[in-house]
């Protein structure tokens, strides 16, 4: 005759896990299912106590809370390796505008140096400018100069003709009247 196997219906563990297993680490959870599953595969267990079930749901919580715990690792990671592509894509876009904006920059900077040579030309003709300004200056002064010589020169001598003619007008009007008529110069008439 044969022994009869005891029929064991499989149930889910309800409510929350224990406190104990909430609280360990994976590493210690992975160990307490190590020891359940010992407990659960012993040969001589055929009877399915209360011992057995209450095995049974601890190492379900167990294996419920490391799945929960992997899941929400992933998800995590999935959300940091979103969170890391996006922050590379948005990097490369500041590089690229970075890249940019040092371009135009180095483009602004050869205007604002070409801008300065410019001015630096500029400045040189100018400064030429003045030189000759100067120069026409001190010319235009000494043209002056030149010129007021040459005016005293002729007003002095239109001075001295004007002395000469008037002692020659002197001396016509000195001379006798007589002398005048002999001579034929001066009439009566």
């Amino acid at each position: 005759m044969s022994t009869p196997i005891a029929i064991y219906t499989p149930s889910e563990p309800t409510g929350p896990p224990p406190r104990d297993l909430r609280d360990m680490n994976n590493i210690p959870l992975v160990a307490v299912i190590k020891d359940l599953t010992d407990f659960l595969t012993v040969s001589d267990r055929i009877v399915v106590n209360r011992d057995v079930q209450n095995a049974n749901h601890r190492l379900k919580h167990a294996l419920n809370l490391l799945i929960h715990r992997c899941r929400e690792t992933y998800e995590e990671r999935d959300i940091l390796k979103a969170e890391r592509d996006r922050s590379r894509k948005e990097r490369d876009e500041l590089q690229d505008e970075l890249e940019v904006q040092t371009g135009l920059l180095g483009l602004t900077q050869d205007e604002l140096n070409n801008v300065q040579d410019t001015i630096t030309g500029l400045e040189a003709n100018l400064a030429e400018l003045e030189r000759e300004f100067g120069g026409m200056r001190t010319t235009n002064r000494r043209l002056q100069q030149q010129y007021n010589l040459m005016r005293g020169e002729r007003n002095r001598a239109i001075g001295e003709r004007n002395r000469a003619i008037g002692k020659r007008d002197a001396a016509r009007n000195r001379l006798p009247l007589c002398v005048s008529k002999y001579n034929g110069f001066g009439s009566d008439n």
